[in-house]
């Protein structure tokens, strides 16, 4: 058995040839990142596995920076968020969302507040419009004020003085591991400090800490870049930004380091002397070095050379064992197992980023608690605990590198000559102890979390087929042989009838192409006074529930069925709503609506975005007409001026009334109409 080590990269990696590729499924993470004119941060995660998102709008603020004599403001404050506004009242924001098919909570940590949802990809218009109206006003009010006050006390008596086994730890730990009171203070509060919060220290926090430039807005699922920063800046980009207070004594904020262009991590002053920091210093951490690195690392499990993070943990550790995988990156404890499996193994030291290779060393620190009971005796036993024989037991027992060296040759494997021997020489050389501070974990856990995305980041192209062209041309060649110069043209594809049931695998696709001449939809005389609209009692289908964005035959059942119904009742075509209760479109047709010169439509996210809607909006753009896509509620339809629908066969026709709505113009051509 032989042990060789090579100036390399990575202390832990463990190399055997012959390399054993192994095909696995790889994904990455893409992240986008925009900032907006007023400071909020928007962050955008494009994910179109499934039709849904999840959004997240985070405050830089929590408990570390709520008042001294105002303990759990933070987290009371988090409650009054849900409590309504002057806009949208208290309870529509949970019954928006959940009426949606979605769900929402919040969360108050030491350093920033969180606000959540996920849902369906159609109620993220409506979900940032809803934490766009919280993030400029709250509904301030001395009755909501007195409520919340009551539900976090209760909240408190539940979850944190019913406690039969021990105390709540959060809270625990930090008073026990803290000095100052930023950190130690009950982040729940005391009773006497939440009753005492008036609707002026409400009113000021709102004002000093949800700004937008104070936050960061993410969306991650079925949403593009484009479309997530435009939907931003639509609903948060005319809040102005304001003032936020300096951190109080004792607390330091989390600054962010630029290195040539480029942010690296977001660090506590206390943990790290940033100012201090050459630009050799800061170029260590993503400089060409680092950057060279990170290829090489990627390419390992580009090239399948070594698991990534994703995988099964068991095939992880056993993978490289079996010859599945070429490269181990594991920790030393590791080793025994590989030179268990193999005659001649390669360990690759740590990199090197131009100060010599560096190990983190101390994984394991003791200390005593400012607070202690018995610092004394807690200390006799650290000092016990630390005998060499004992770090030597602990050595043997799980495989970590021992402490001292006497300790050292007391173990089976790190003995002078034994089989580990090299990898305490190497610690010995290279291991830098990492500073007695919480704050290094957190570090450590931001570039362990970096390794882990690089690892997986790979980029993966997406790619579509489209077999349309051929469609095209058979469109033409119908309307050609029939001599047609004005026609509506459909393309229809259905299966066939050799399997009956609800499967149909087995049945063969076949696809015909129909033209015929058309004239108006609607009676043109009718048309020229304007149709009347009835609201259908039929609603327009979620997105996760059928293809909305298909001419489908069982989406047109629905559309058939309002029509008939509204027919029936003297109306000449229907107004349908979606799942939610918005307004969609008529059975047949697009939906606008005209007030003050600008043109309103509702978001195509369970209906289809038609050819016709989408010219009609071109042609209004180019001629500076401002077009509006989202959410429109059934009552705001007597507030508008004009309606107009547009589609293949009804063309533009003009809307006289809609259900109990007559439309306030009732010209039969409106400036903006006539424009277009």
């Amino acid at each position: 058995m032989r042990i060789r080590t090579a100036a390399g990269f990575l202390a832990g990696l463990l190399l055997a040839l012959p390399a054993m590729a192994a095909d696995t499924d790889r994904w990455t993470v893409p992240v986008t990142v925009k900032k907006l004119d007023n400071g909020l941060t928007v962050v955008i995660s494009e994910d179109h596995s499934s039709p849904v998102v999840g959004v997240s709008v985070v405050y830089h603020v929590g408990m570390r920076l709520e008042p001294r004599n105002r303990t759990g403001f933070a987290h009371l404050f988090e409650h009054l968020m849900f409590q309504g506004t002057p806009n949208a009242k208290k309870g529509v924001f949970d019954s928006v969302i959940t009426g949606g098919g979605g769900n929402n909570n919040g969360s108050t940590r030491a350093d920033f507040t969180n606000y959540i949802e996920t849902a369906p990809v159609s109620s993220l218009d409506a979900i940032l419009w809803l934490e766009a109206d919280r993030m400029k006003t709250l509904d301030f009010n001395a009755e909501t004020l007195k409520n919340q006050q009551d539900v976090v006390k209760e909240e408190i008596r539940v979850n944190v003085k019913n406690q039969p086994y021990g105390g709540f730890m959060w809270i625990d730990i930090g008073q026990q591991a803290f000095q100052k009171w930023e950190n130690n203070h009950d982040g729940y509060g005391s009773f006497e400090d939440l009753e005492n919060a008036s609707l002026e220290d409400v009113k000021a926090f709102h004002r000093d800490y949800y700004g937008p430039n104070n936050a960061v807005l993410a969306i991650a699922g079925d949403v593009t870049p484009e479309q997530g920063f435009a939907l931003a800046q639509k609903y948060f980009g005319g809040i102005p930004a304001r003032a936020t207070p300096a951190a109080p004594m004792g607390v330091t904020r989390r600054r962010h380091l630029q290195t040539r262009g480029r942010e690296v991590i977001g660090v506590d002053d206390d943990l790290l002397d940033l100012d201090a920091l050459t630009e050799d210093d800061r170029a260590t951490l993503n400089g060409e070095a680092a950057l060279k690195f990170g290829e090489w690392w990627q390419h390992l499990f580009a090239e399948n050379l070594a698991p990534g993070t994703s995988q099964d943990p068991a095939d992880r550790d056993s993978g490289f064992a079996n010859g599945k995988y070429a490269i181990s990156w594991n920790g030393n404890w590791a080793a025994l197992g590989a030179l268990s499996a193999f005659d001649d193994v390669l360990f690759l030291p740590a990199p090197d980023f131009g100060n010599g290779p560096k190990i983190g060393a101390a994984s394991w620190q003791f200390g005593v608690s400012a607070k202690s009971a018995h610092p004394d005796g807690a200390a006799k036993f650290i000092e016990f605990a630390l005998q060499d024989k004992y770090l030597a037991a602990f050595t043997d027992g799980i495989g970590l590198i021992p402490a001292t060296p006497a300790a050292a040759q007391m173990t089976e494997h790190y003995k002078d000559g034994g089989d580990m021997a090299v990898f305490f020489e190497l610690s010995a050389k290279q291991a830098l102890v990492r500073p007695v501070t919480p704050g290094y974990v957190v570090a450590a856990k931001v570039f362990e979390k970096a390794l882990a995305d690089i690892a997986n980041g790979a980029n993966v192209e997406d790619t579509l087929d489209a077999a349309v062209d051929e469609i095209d041309a058979a469109c033409n060649e119908v309307v050609k042989a029939n001599g047609l110069t004005d026609a509506y043209v459909r393309p229809v594809a259905w299966r066939g009838s050799e399997q009956m049931g609800v499967s149909a695998q087995r049945t063969k696709p076949h696809l015909a192409v129909a033209a015929w001449e058309w004239g108006k939809y609607f009676d043109p005389a009718l048309a020229e006074r304007g149709i009347k609209l009835d609201i259908s009692p039929w609603r327009r289908l979620a997105p996760y529930t059928a293809p909305t964005e298909s001419k489908a035959a069982g989406l047109y059942m629905i559309c058939t069925m309002a029509k008939h119904h509204a027919e029936n009742r003297g109306f000449n075509d229907a107004l349908m709503l979606d799942w939610r209760g918005q307004v969609a479109e008529a059975t047949g047709a697009n939906a606008f609506f005209i007030r003050d010169g600008v043109i309103h439509t509702p978001m195509p996210d369970c209906f289809l975005n038609g050819i016709t809607r989408q010219t009609v909006m071109d042609l209004a753009r180019r001629r500076g007409i401002q077009v509006e896509e989202r959410a429109i509620w059934p009552d705001e339809l007597e507030s508008f001026e004009q309606m107009f629908i547009t589609g293949s066969a009804a063309e533009v026709t003009f809307i006289r009334s809609a259900g109990p709505w007559e439309l306030r113009d009732r010209r039969t051509v409106a400036p903006v109409a006539a424009r277009l």
